[in-house]
């Protein structure tokens, strides 16, 4: 009798030491939600890109390399762009107004853009394209809004 009770004591402990990494496992991350609106935009012309990037990789300008991304017509009424479900951590935030629709930032002759962009903490414009670590942000709120101020050449 007391192998049975030493070999159901193991079986009890087993499923207890099972259920307890479970529920580490599965518990979620904890979620935000980011709300992005955009200042001085030059016209109502074209489509404006809003990517979210979750890493120095693409960023500014490769939206196929962002976490999301989303796309509203400059002539909306309401331009604010809504993320759901973010898990917390960093992020960075960059915007295209494509006035000419091609879904691109184009440039003339020397590399300057030609239309209007803005960034996650609104840096100061310098010399080429804004880094990742001039906009990245720290998510960890229900709810954290941003207002990015367009800059147009």
């Amino acid at each position: 009798m007391g192998k049975r009770l030493a070999i159901f004591a193991l079986l009890i402990l087993s499923v207890a030491l099972h259920a307890d990494k479970t529920d580490e496992e599965t518990q979620e991350p904890e979620k935000g939600r980011i709300e992005v609106r955009l200042a001085s935009l030059r016209n109502h012309k074209g489509l404006i890109h809003c990517s979210l990037f979750h890493s120095k990789e693409g960023f500014p300008e490769d939206y196929t390399k962002a976490y999301r991304e989303a796309t509203l017509k400059a002539d909306s009424e309401k331009l604010v762009f809504k993320f759901d479900d973010i898990p917390y951590g960093q992020y960075a935030i960059a915007v295209l107004h494509d006035e000419n629709s091609n879904k691109k930032m184009d440039k003339n002759f020397w590399g300057i853009p030609k239309e209007g962009a803005g960034v996650s903490n609104n840096p100061e414009p310098r010399r080429g394209p804004p880094l990742y670590s001039e906009a990245v942000f720290t998510l960890k709120a229900d709810l954290m809004r941003h207002k990015i101020k367009m800059r147009y050449p």
